[in-house]
């Protein structure tokens, strides 16, 4: 497979024999008119350097081709659940488990364990644990096989996500709530993400970015990996959503979209400059609109704007890139339109955007 990748990428790029004529001609004609007569020698050794430049050509486009560009989106076809595809939904009791110990791949009895093992380590232990579900599903968004864990006795109908290929946790839900008039001061609530997320078998030595309140019983804590001093990757995250009233972990999502950085040491990123008439080929209107930011982010590409037909459900993409992410807007009578266009640092690739307003 290597070797016809190989060849074809030497294909792509090497001159037909036209052109391969031509320039060779080009050559001996230069050296025609700065030497007074034929040498044999130099004309060899010019044909020698003509054939270099072919092998160079080749060569370059080889790294070209191993370099990422974007690919083509992928799309999926929904089903009843939406992006779910369920396999099976499988019904246990406690008395029914096995006591077997896990095996590879893990069995709906693996994980049932590893769920319940999870709420005692977090002091979740006013779970009913009498009945569970399994089910076995793709996620066809983030192109993935997971189980899912749902204590179907419990007064939330808690449940817990994995990777049901690598058994990591990707998610836990149990959202409850309660009547008091002493809710926790935001350094207390901060206090207990933190707790949690060093509890939980997520990746660790994340930084706290970002709370948002989104009521007086919900507030997410992300930890996002920084990738150094000037930078974060927002898309390799642990969110974690307490109850500011109870203390109580409501939510938990992990996400993890590493970042594919190929640049090398030679390669010249694009100014602002360029970024931005970059982004004004991609959008008709844009010139209407006004720049509001422009900065240098860890970037999902999402393919808006790339010139790829719109594809409705496509696949997430499974790295991020750095990027510039450019936000334009424009004030309308009513509302204010915004313009989000992300372009490829490196590559100067559109990769994606938004449109709000």
């Amino acid at each position: 497979m290597r070797s016809v990748m190989i060849r074809d990428a030497y294909r792509s790029v090497q001159p037909d024999a036209q052109t391969r004529d031509r320039l060779l001609a080009q050559v001996l004609s230069q050296d025609e008119n700065t030497r007074p007569q034929h040498h044999p020698i130099r004309t060899a050794i010019l044909v020698a350097a003509c054939v270099a430049l072919f092998a160079g050509l080749a060569a370059g486009g080889y790294a070209a081709y191993q370099r990422w560009r974007l690919p083509k989106p992928e799309s999926y076809t929904p089903t009843e659940q939406g992006l779910y595809d369920v396999h099976t939904e499988t019904a246990y009791s406690q008395e029914e488990l096995s006591q077997a110990q896990e095996t590879v791949p893990l069995s709906d009895e693996d994980f049932i364990d590893r769920a319940i093992a999870l709420l005692d380590r977090l002091g979740m232990t006013d779970i009913d644990r009498s009945k569970m579900t399994v089910t076995r599903q793709e996620n066809m968004y983030w192109s993935r096989e997971e189980a899912v864990v749902q204590f179907t006795e419990s007064e939330n109908r808690a449940s817990v996500e994995f990777n049901a290929d690598t058994g990591a946790l990707i998610g836990l839900t149990d959202i409850d709530w309660i009547e008091t008039d002493e809710p926790l001061t935001d350094q207390s609530a901060e206090e207990i993400a933190r707790r949690y997320y060093a509890l939980l078998p997520v990746p660790q030595g994340y930084e706290l970015t970002h709370v948002e309140q989104y009521d007086e019983q919900f507030w997410t804590h992300d930890f996002c990996r920084r990738v150094d001093e000037n930078l974060i990757n927002p898309y390799q995250m642990v969110r974690i959503s307490v109850n500011p009233l109870s203390g109580r972990l409501s939510d938990l999502v992990v996400f993890d979209v590493p970042l594919l950085d190929d640049h090398e040491p030679g390669d010249v990123p694009l100014t602002q400059a360029e970024a931005e008439e970059t982004a004004l080929k991609s959008h008709p209107n844009l010139s209407a609109y006004s720049l509001k930011s422009a900065q240098v982010q860890i970037v999902k590409p999402n393919w808006f704007f790339s010139g790829y037909s719109a594809e409705p459900n496509a696949r997430a993409s499974s790295i991020t890139r750095l990027g510039w992410e450019l936000i334009y807007e424009k004030n309308d009578e009513i509302f204010v339109d915004e313009v989000i266009i992300d372009i490829d640092y490196y590559t100067g690739e559109i990769l994606g955007g938004d449109v709000t307003g």
